[in-house]
């Protein structure tokens, strides 16, 4: 298995199709890149989602507007890029072209968990560069926002994205759709501006307490232990647990660069956060083969983050090219 990496999700799964949809769809990823605006979607054909970004327009502190690529001012864009917002406020970017691509999501029944889990992971393993997925367990709500198959019930949401063919995205996700009967099948060729069907998050926000680390493996006793403590059997809390695997192109960075991800946002009744000893219950239930950690996925915002938290979201050569 690849390495790992988990981070928190601020949102619930399940819900209508959103206005953004950030970089997760295709890339299942959270890398640091400009700051929230341009946290755009990216396939990992290119890399990370900073890789995307041709071009950006950017107000400085001193109130000045640049237009800033990688050849007006490459120290600048380079930092703007992975340095979050410490730069300026994005007002403008230009991303590679995408106009479509083969995807959406799988929802089936919370005690097909098992099978699923292990064979997504193998499914992830074989993909593409240009390929990408994760896998949710939700506990969704009576809610007429939702499709009628999955309200009020507790499901396993795969997810899949691919910018190749698609009668070679169809033969690969194949094996994967005939594990069992979906309650709802949303993959096929779809042009991008529908990105957010991928993983379907609510157009509104939501407000969601979450956690999340990063992984070096998701091996059979991971998996065991992620069902056991969040599964259809668990009697948890959560709305929403997720691993997400990277990969592809993005596995040519750093060696430290995260290549899963995995989210737990409590979802008590009223959208009220529970105490903050029942997500820790959940965390210390992990295994040591998780070695959590916040690099590679940085939490937001980033000011509740201490300095010495804040500092290994990048590696020490980053860090002091940024704070040069």
């Amino acid at each position: 298995m690849r390495p790992a990496v988990a981070s928190p999700t601020a949102s619930v799964h399940g819900a209508p199709r959103s206005s953004m949809a950030g970089s997760a769809p295709v890339s299942s990823a959270s890398a640091s890149c400009i700051a929230p605006v341009a946290d755009a979607t990216s396939a990992l054909a290119i890399t990370a989602p900073d890789d995307h970004v041709r071009r950006l327009r950017l107000v400085t502190a001193d109130g000045t507007v640049r237009d800033v690529d990688a050849e007006t001012d490459p120290e600048l864009f380079w930092a703007v890029r992975g340095g979050r917002g410490a730069f300026g406020v994005v007002t403008e970017i230009e991303l590679v072209p995408v106009t479509r691509f083969y995807g959406g999501g799988l929802f089936f029944p919370a005690d097909t968990a098992s099978t699923v889990l292990p064979a997504w992971r193998d499914f992830a393993d074989t993909l593409p560069e240009d390929a990408s997925t994760s896998v949710a367990l939700l506990a969704l709500p009576i809610d007429e926002a939702l499709p009628e198959p999955l309200q009020g019930r507790d499901v396993v949401h795969l997810r899949f994205a691919y910018l190749g063919p698609a009668r070679t995205g169809e033969a690969l996700i194949a094996p994967t759709r005939a594990l069992a009967t979906p309650l709802l099948d949303l993959v096929t060729e779809r042009p991008y501006t529908e990105i957010d069907v991928v993983h379907m998050d609510p157009a509104g926000p939501l407000p969601v307490h979450g956690r999340g680390c990063a992984l070096t493996d998701l091996p059979a006793p991971a998996l065991a232990a992620f069902l056991d403590l969040t599964g259809p059997d668990s009697t948890s809390p959560l709305l929403l647990v997720e691993v997400r695997a990277l990969g592809g192109a993005i596995a040519r960075r750093p060696e430290d660069h995260p290549l899963h991800r995995v989210a737990a946002p409590p979802s008590p009744p009223s959208w009220q956060v529970y105490p903050r000893t029942r997500t820790r219950a959940r965390r210390n239930g992990r295994l040591p083969w998780s070695r959590c950690s916040t690099r590679g996925s940085p939490p937001a915002p980033l000011t509740l983050l201490g300095e010495g938290t804040f500092r290994t979201l990048w590696s020490s050569e980053g860090w002091a090219r940024l704070t040069a």
